[in-house]
Formats: structure tokens, sequence, C-alpha cells
């Protein structure tokens, strides 16, 4: 038997159950039910101060912690649950445990190497880091990435998620081993990227910005439990703080009391967090000039060669540029030509011309590319006339096919040739690639120049012959009827267009007789008498009488009689 003065001590294990909320008390308490003499007499209920039973709420004393826990000089005569030692049923004993924190956080990251700047079709790494703040290790942790609108997740790239509802979910486990034994310890932290990809259509500078969230998780036995300042789910949205590029971004120390959205770092739900990607501009701009060794001055029916050139002034490869050559009145597009068929021009909407730049390699940020175009002056045209030929970009993709028309960051591409901002012949606004597409179609300012289009003018050489007649070389001045008098007519090309096909008509006036058969080269018309000079019958050289050059050609008239 226990004897007076006497202590023995028993040991009973007790298990946590799940589900426990971090920092929960647990008070197990301890009471002398029954207990006999050493003779094995009954002494229960003739204790002097206590009275054993099995009724654990109605023995004075106990509260946990103060003045009546782990007391025994007490007589019995206090309170249930009060606090005085000297009142304290000593009979029974309570004693406290805590449920240790369990606290996981995380923050997501462009993964290493990982520009900021994308482009359509390009494939961008994510990496989410989990740290457990706590002090109890985690198994299962269920992280769902909701993908937003712009991106596509592609399952061949990312092995380890499977897609949801909301986006796609990976969760890392002890048994799959992608937490070491034991779970995630306190202090520990783990990585797991996702991959996704860009769509197309994407504006340039668009933000496209992806969150990750922990959904659920256990404790290394696989038990539930809850977060000391989160909430674990897969609900985008409902998580306070988290506003990217603020400081409630990349932080993993908030309470998670915030509003969603917020930037306050204190305030922050750490189990969820952002990262954002934004779209390179894609940006082309176009030249049009004279190609090298074509003349500004040009004539009826000559090839007026134009060299067009493209750059890629942004931070996405470009390829399929459709290109719209606006064929001015006065000249001709012949899809025939050698440079057009080898350009691969084609006859479009009437008289323009559209062509297509398909590169085996898409053009590269940074990079020019040229494509040649000939047009021919049409006949009938004013000496000075000025012939605009107008080309602009109509549409494009991008090196991965995706179509770019009207995503350009500073220009509308399209087959209208009047609606461009800019883009005044000869002006400030000509052969510039500078411009924000802001202006005025047809203003001057090249700041304002819309640049996937550029206009290039040729003007038609003055055509300009002159004539004068005088006598012949040895004919005097002073004859008598029924001489032949030699008359020497000289024409001048004062112009800078070769010239044929001279007509010459001589007023032959009263007086004078034409005789057919001393000017085998004329003809009798009605008002005198007509000679023609042509390349053709040898009378002028080959390719005309050329500008700066003079012919001659006699007409011999005979003096009347009476």
């Amino acid at each position: 038997a226990l004897q007076p003065g006497a202590s023995t001590t028993v040991d009973i294990v007790l298990t946590v159950n799940g589900g426990l909320s971090s920092g929960a008390q647990l008070i197990n308490v301890a009471e002398i039910t029954s207990s006999e003499d050493g003779s094995g007499n009954d002494m229960t209920g003739l204790d002097i101060d206590s009275t054993p039973d099995d009724n654990e709420s109605n023995d004075a004393g106990g509260a946990v912690n103060s003045g009546s826990d782990d007391v025994t000089g007490g007589n019995g005569t206090g309170i249930p649950g009060g606090t005085d030692p000297s009142t304290d049923e000593d009979d029974q004993d309570p004693e406290d445990v805590v449920v240790n924190p369990f606290d996981l956080a995380m923050i997501k990251e462009l993964g290493s190497g990982q520009s900021a700047m994308v482009g359509p079709g390009d494939d961008v790494t994510f990496t989410i880091t989990v740290y457990n703040q706590g002090l109890i290790p985690a198994d299962n942790i269920e992280i769902t990435d909701y993908v937003p609108s712009g991106f596509t997740f592609n399952a061949g790239l990312n092995p380890a998620w499977s897609a949801v509802a909301s986006g796609a979910s990976t969760t890392l486990e002890v048994s799959a081993g992608e937490l070491p034994a034991g779970g995630l310890a306190p202090g520990a932290s783990t990585t797991v990227d996702i991959i996704l990809t860009v769509n197309g259509g994407l504006s340039s500078g668009t933000q496209l910005v992806n969150v990750a969230e922990i959904s659920d998780a256990t404790d290394e036995m696989g038990l539930p439990v809850d977060d000391v300042d989160s909430t674990p789910d897969d609900t985008p949205g409902n998580d306070a703080g988290g506003n990217v590029n603020s400081a409630s971004d990349d932080v993993n120390d908030g309470d998670g009391t915030g509003t969603p959205g917020d930037s306050d770092p204190v305030s922050d739900e750490d189990d969820s967090d952002p990262e954002d990607v934004i779209i390179n501009p894609f940006d082309l701009a176009l030249i049009k000039e004279l190609a090298a060794g074509q003349s500004a001055m040009v004539g009826p029916g000559d090839d007026v060669r134009f060299t067009i050139t493209v750059t890629n002034q942004g931070l996405i490869p470009a390829n399929e540029i459709v290109i719209t050559d606006y064929v001015p009145s006065g000249m001709t597009f012949n899809a025939a030509n050698a440079v057009n068929t080898a350009n691969g021009w084609l006859p479009y909407a009437g008289t323009d011309a559209q062509t297509t730049i398909s590169l085996g390699t898409a053009l590269q940020p940074g990079a020019s590319t040229t494509v040649d175009i000939v047009l021919a002056v049409n006949g009938g045209l004013s000496s000075g006339a000025q012939l605009i030929n107008v080309a602009e970009i109509t549409s494009s993709e991008d090196g991965n096919g995706n179509d770019m028309t009207g995503l350009d960051v500073d220009s509308t591409p399209d087959d209208n040739a009047g609606n461009d901002a800019g883009g005044a012949v000869n002006s400030g606004s000509d052969d510039v690639i500078g411009g924000d597409g802001t202006g005025t179609p047809g203003g001057t300012d090249p700041s304002t120049d819309e640049d996937d289009q550029d206009p290039e003018d040729v003007v038609v050489n003055p055509f300009d012959l002159a004539l004068i007649k005088e006598l012949g070389a040895g004919q005097t001045s002073m004859v008598g009827p029924g001489d032949n008098v030699t008359f020497t007519i000289t024409v001048y090309n004062q112009g800078l267009i070769p010239a044929d096909n001279i007509e010459i008509t001589d007023y032959i006036p009263s007086g004078f007789t034409f005789n057919a058969g001393l000017n085998p080269a004329w003809s009798a018309v009605a008002s005198g008498a007509s000679t023609t000079l042509e390349v053709s019958a040898g009378e002028l050289p080959a390719g005309g009488l050329a500008p700066g050059a003079s012919t001659t050609v006699d007409i011999i008239l005979t003096v009347n009689g009476g």
C-alpha cells in the first residue's frame, strides 16, 4: 500500500487529433475516482478534503495555469474553476498543451533567367516557393495556379501539374519524392515550376498577372491542419493583399487580415502570391525610296524602280508581312515585269499591287528587309507632273504564325491609302520611322507620322522641242520666177525626253509651189506640206532625238511666175 507521506506516479499517453487550429489549448484533467485502505476497505467518500468521483466539472479550483493548479494543500471548499490554492479540491488537477502553429507561405516569381518581357508563343517559367513558417512538418501540399487569360497551360510542358477548372493544380508529396522524408520541416522551403505559353493576339504592353495559391495541406501524418494566418482554397480573388508589384507582392509574413488586392504587406494573406509579365511591343515600320540608280526625273514609258524597306522596331520576330502598293494615276503596274515577278507582286484591288514578304527565318527585332517594285510611267502626262507612289504594311504575323494585324504599337496596318497619319512626300514626315501615329493624314510632323506607310515621288521630265527655219546653205534671199528656193528647218530638243516621230508642217505661202519630186520626204497636205522625222526611217538616231541634240530637214519650194 501507499504509505503515509509517500507518493507514486502513473503515465498516460494521449494522441492529439487532426483538424485542430494552430494555437489551440488542450486541457487534460485527472481525478482520483475511488480508493481502498491497506486492508481492502473502500475509502471512497472518506477523504478528509476531497470527494473522489468521475465527474470532472464538480471539483473546486483546478483552473489551469493558475494558483489552484499543481497544488495539493487545498481544503476543497472552493468553487469549480476557482484559482485560490487554499480552497482547491486536491484530488483532481489539470494540465494543458498548445497545438503547434501550422503555417505555410508561398511566393511566386519568374523562373531563373526568365525575362519579364515576352511575346506570343513564348513559354514562360514561373517558380513557386513554399515556406514552412510553422512548427509542424507539412505534407500533401496542394498548389493551384490560376492561369490567366492570355496564357495557355500545356500539360506536356508540366508533367507534375493537372488542368483543373480554376487553372492548374499540383500536389507536393513525400510519397512521390517531391518532399523529403518526414515532410517539409519547420523552417524549410521547397520550389516547383510551372510553364505557361503566351497566347497570340495580345496587344503590345499587355500585362499578364499570374497568381498561385496553396489550396490544401496536411501534417506529416496526413492529418488535416489549419493554417494560422491563411485560408487555403482554390478560389481566385478572395485572398488579402497580393497586389502585383506592390509591397504585398513577394512577401510571406502577412497575417491575412487585409482585403483582396490591397498593398499592405502586414495584412497580406501569405499563402497566395502574384507574378506578372509584359507583352513585348510589336512594331514594324516602312520606308519607300527610289531604288539605287533610279532617277527622280522620268518620262513616258519609263520603268521606275522603287525599294521598300521594312524594319522590325519591336521586340517580337515578324513574318508574312503583306505590303500594298497604291499605284498612282499616271503609272501602271505590270505583273510580268521581271523585278515584280521576282518580288512576288500581284495585281490587287484594281490598279494597285500587293506582295507578301515570307522569310525562312522571321524578321528579328532590329533587323530590316527590302522588296522592290517597278511601275511604268504612262504617256500623255504633262511635263513636270509629280507622281506620288505610297506603300503600306497591310498585315503581318509573328514568328509563330500568330496574326499581329492591329497589334502594332504605333500603327494601324490596312489597305486604305488615305487614313495614315503624316506621309507628306518630301516633308519631315517622309522617310522616317520614329513616328507614333497620332497625327493627321498628310501631316508633316515626323513625331506623329504613322510609320507603317511611306510615299516616294518622281517628276515627269519636260518635253520641249523648238524649231528654226532658215535659208539653205548658199541660198540667196533674192529670187525670181521659177527659182527653186531651199529652206533648212532645224529642230532642237530643249527638254529632257528623247523625241521621235517629229512631224513638221510647212505652211506654203501664196507665190510658192510645192513640188513633190523635189521633196521626196515631204507630202502635200491641205495646209501646205508635211514630213515626219522617224528613228525607224533612219531620219533620227537610235533612241530618238536626245535632249540637247538637234537635227535638220530641207524643203525646196518653187517661185511662181507672174
